[in-house]
């Protein structure tokens, strides 16, 4: 085979004998032992250096940028200025070559796996482990800016572990020296990591790195990237980019040092982020002592033993606050009552009920509008609902709270409704100030609630700790999650849902409970998200054809709204997209092996059609048929022909049976020709498959072998009996036999003449026959 053509450790099919097998292999004085990645410039290969007799890592330059010959020396420099970083964070390189048109480096073999595949693996990482690889990769990345380079791909698949866990960073393919300027102004980096300001084409600096970097660390703490650009459009990843992000929203259970610092090495100016490597690692350190005196039991002991002095002392000035404040209450709740009483207040709460704390005014008119507009939002009318308390929230006569609570829930309504815009708008316009004529503690949670909702970014689960889960203020834990469950964050709008479901709000706020009811349909798709389908890295087509299946039947169920729908809904076009992509490849690669497959398996088919040709004088159509029956085919085509072949041997086995029980039946009497002799005239008196058994005369007796008598004159005989059969299903399997028997015994003449009769009348046959004849010309 020639296979110049084919790429680097190409799998090609034998042509042969139809095995898979692995060509071009061997680089110079490396032979190629797996592939172990693959970038969009180039494939890495675990390699045998057979000079040295050690494993390396082969990186070789994809066959059409070989060509290119700024690749070329945009490679030769990686190499070159990669070879110049001795840091034992930074992977080695040992030499570059060029053999049979491909560049090549080879380089260190790190053999533990890339961060990509660990995170692909286990998920999140511990943030102990993650801060420990931030300072080696930050010392690599450093010693890589002392020699003049910037990375420009730093990315999880781009750093690679040791056999002991040391991390170091590997392909500087894309490396820029700092004091060159870009003249490639194609985009190659990864969308996931890359730095605002490549986007933008500004220029890059090792601050570009830092926020790469702090993107990989971002997607290894929280587990997945830090924005799901999953477009190939420049002008959405900048709008993505632009957006700003914090770790603490996605990781929660991460410090707040760690968070600091990962979102100041992804700050959107590069101004913003670390001056140097130097201030970097200075807080990598830090952040790595602050985690680890946080889970260091001595440390706990000691700061919880402080808290508890602080606690203690809190306490006791809360208390002899809260007794002063009760008397005071109380004195003034009594001036007012007798001030009710002489001028008869309307206004006033009923006796026992803490002043303004009710959930609406006591107007009665406004009361009852309120308590419709929440009946209908009970009743899963979310539009009705949300115009009612619409218009409570315009009437000039709504007063605070009730004003507040309209609003709120009319932001409720909003979120119902899958309008998440709608309900960011009605929370903004809740009102706070010292004319809201609320309670200092109401006041403080429609502030501290409105700002939550009206900010453009998910509720951490964090913010959910400082509500108690008692009276009113239990609905925050309601509008967090139903927020992040629009924005998509299902687990954590899940963790809300639960903690509301949970609270307590007591009997005079009892009402608080019947929001309840209106998660039902939430904690049914919470369901249906768990067990939607993960398509694996590289899944076969029955992992994702299962993916899409199972994928669309779950989505027909999803009940929550068009927000769940919609980005499930994408997902399975995602998974979709990707099962058509596998299918062409198959399908691809299945004609390929059936090319290769047909080819051989046609070329046997020849040598078996010659090699039985060869039974065919003697009539040995038994041994024919067996070594007919010997071979396997496995293309459909080469097998169906293949049958075909056996079949034509084995009719001309059956015609001579038949020929033979015919003359012992009827008899025969007349001429029979022998090959190489007269012709004896007289009477067959027996038959065998071998032999006939002839009366000369009235005395003289003879026996003939049956392969001695010409295949014409057998015909000749067999054609006499074949009258004496009329009836169809016993008169056409004959004919049939003898067009058989002449063909494979090449009597053309009697082949024609007999088979145009039989394929005029019988059309089953006639479509065989063109099919039979069709693989000679064909195979």
């Amino acid at each position: 085979m020639d296979v110049t053509a084919c790429a680097p450790y190409s799998k090609v099919v034998c042509p042969a004998c139809s095995t898979p097998i692995r060509v071009r292999t061997d680089f110079d004085h490396f032979t190629l032992r797996k592939q172990i990645g693959e970038g969009g410039m180039s494939r890495v290969f675990l390699a045998l250096d057979r000079t040295l007799n050690r494993e390396a890592a082969l990186k070789i330059l994809n066959p059409d940028l070989s060509k290119q010959g700024e690749r070329i020396q945009q490679f030769e420099r990686e190499a070159r200025i990669t070879a110049a970083i001795s840091h034992p964070n930074v992977v080695k390189v040992f030499s570059v070559g060029n053999d049979q048109g491909h560049f090549f480096i080879a380089m260190e073999l790190v053999p533990g796996g890339s961060l990509d595949e660990r995170i692909a693996r286990t998920g999140k990482i511990g943030e102990e482990e993650v801060l420990a690889m931030a300072e080696q990769l930050a010392l690599g990345l450093k010693a890589a800016h002392d020699a003049g380079l910037i990375h420009r791909d730093m990315k999880p698949g781009n750093i690679l572990f040791s056999q002991e866990g040391t991390a170091k960073v590997v392909d500087f393919g894309l490396a820029l020296m700092v004091d060159q300027e870009d003249e490639n102004k194609e985009i190659w980096a990864t969308p996931y990591y890359v730095p605002p300001e490549k986007l933008h084409k500004k220029p890059e600096d090792f601050r570009s790195d830092i926020y790469s970097l702090g993107a990989s660390l971002f997607h290894a703490l929280a587990g997945k990237p830090p924005y799901m650009a999953d477009t190939a459009s420049l002008e959405e990843l900048k709008a993505i980019k632009d957006k700003p992000v914090s770790l603490e929203l996605f990781a929660p259970d991460v410090s707040s040092e760690t968070c600091s610092l990962i979102d100041r090495m992804m700050a959107r100016k590069p101004n913003d982020r670390y001056k140097d490597y130097k201030e970097l690692i200075e807080h990598i350190r830090y952040a790595r002592q602050a985690c680890h005196d946080a889970i260091d039991p001595a440390v706990v002991a000691r700061r919880t033993q402080k808290a508890a002095q602080k606690s203690a002392t809190r306490n006791a000035i809360v208390v002899t606050f809260a007794v002063a404040l009760l008397t005071i209450v109380g004195v003034l709740t009594n001036h007012f009552v007798q001030l009710s009483k002489r001028n008869g207040d309307p206004t006033l709460p009923e006796p026992g009920e803490p002043p303004f704390q009710k959930p609406f005014a006591p107007n009665r008119g406004t009361s009852q509008k309120f308590l419709s507009a929440r009946e209908a939002m009970f009743a899963g009318d979310f539009e009705k609902a949300r115009e009612a308390f619409g218009q409570l929230s315009q009437a000039a006569g709504t007063k605070q709270p009730t004003l507040n609570w309209a609003r709120f829930n009319a932001g409720l309504c909003g979120y119902f409704l899958g309008q998440a815009r709608v309900a960011a708008v009605e929370f903004q316009q809740i009102s706070t100030g010292p004319d809201d004529a609320t309670s200092e503690d109401l006041e403080a949670f429609f502030s501290e609630v409105a700002a939550a909702m009206s900010s453009p970014l998910p509720v951490p689960i964090t913010s959910g700790t400082q509500y108690s889960g008692e009276g009113t203020e239990s609905l925050a834990l309601l509008a967090f999650g139903l927020k992040n469950w629009e924005a998509g964050y299902f687990e954590e709008a899940t963790e809300f849902f639960d903690r509301f479901r949970k609270a307590d709000p007591g009997s005079a706020d009892a009402w608080v409970n019947d929001y309840k009811g209106l998660l039902d349909k939430y904690d049914h798709d919470i369901a249906l998200v768990r067990r939607f389908p993960r398509v694996q890295r590289e899944p076969t087509v029955e992992q994702a054809r299962s993916a899409v299946e199972k994928g669309g039947q779950l989505l027909k169920r999803m009940r929550s709204g068009e927000s769940v729908r919609s980005r499930f809904g994408l997902r399975v076009t995602r998974m979709e997209k990707l099962l058509e992509r596998l299918e062409r490849e198959d399908d691809i690669s299945e004609q390929a092996r059936l090319t290769a497959l047909r080819e051989g398996e046609a070329r046997r088919l020849r040598e078996l059609r010659n090699g039985l040709a060869a039974y065919a004088p003697g009539y040995r159509f038994q041994e024919a048929i067996q070594m007919a029956r010997e071979e396997e085919f496995t293309h459909p085509e080469i097998k169906q022909a293949a049958e075909d072949l056996l079949y034509l041997y084995e009719y001309a086995e059956e015609f001579l049976e038949t020929l033979v029980a015919d003359i012992n039946k009827f008899g025969y009497t007349g001429a029979v020709e022998r090959i190489g002799a007269t012709p004896l005239e007289g009477e067959i008196t027996s038959a065998t498959r071998d032999e006939l058994a002839i009366q000369i005369g009235t005395a003289a007796k003879s026996s003939i072998l049956v392969s001695r008598v010409p295949a014409s004159n057998l015909i000749k005989m067999a054609h006499g009996y074949l009258f004496k059969y009329q009836e169809m299903t016993e008169h056409h399997p004959r004919h049939e036999m003898i067009v058989v028997f002449a063909h494979v015994t090449g009597s053309k003449t009697e082949e024609d003449l007999y088979g145009k009769e039989l394929l005029d009348d019988l059309k089953p046959f006639r479509k065989k026959w063109e099919r039979i004849m069709n693989s000679y010309k064909e195979f």
